[in-house]
């Protein structure tokens, strides 16, 4: 499904992103890895606006950049939440925390898409 010209409904969407752990030996933070991937909307994914009641993945990976930028050692996870046998993750929870204290979150991002209704069970979609 196309949104808005060029956009579609749905990325390859990394867990870890490869800015964050790319250069962690032993740890594959690339597409190819699907232990790390999962099928997530372009918005869940990329909305940044800086509001964080509206917000996808990408601003909170951005917070722990910053924070790796400035050297500070930050325990972050993501876990993928399915219902049942759902194909499609309903949706993320996210945490992070650095050893100061400076960083901490701990946020659900819902695998949506405004405008779009999605059938999780098994990731058809229609315009809403």
């Amino acid at each position: 499904m196309r949104l808005n010209g060029d956009q579609v409904l749905y990325n390859r969407g990394h867990s870890i992103a490869y800015a964050l752990a790319g250069g962690v030996k032993g740890f594959d933070a690339s597409e190819a890895n699907p232990r790390n991937i999962t099928t997530q909307t372009t918005w869940a994914n990329q909305a940044s606006n800086g509001d964080p009641s509206n917000t996808g993945q990408n601003y909170y990976e951005s917070i722990v950049r910053k924070g790796l930028d400035q050297h500070k050692t930050i325990r972050y996870r993501v876990t993928p939440i399915y219902d049942g046998a759902n194909l499609v993750p309903s949706g993320s929870k996210l945490e992070a925390k650095s050893t100061d204290g400076s960083i901490q979150y701990n946020v659900f991002i819902p695998n949506v898409q405004p405008g779009v209704t999605i059938n999780y069970a098994n990731g058809t979609a229609t315009a809403s």
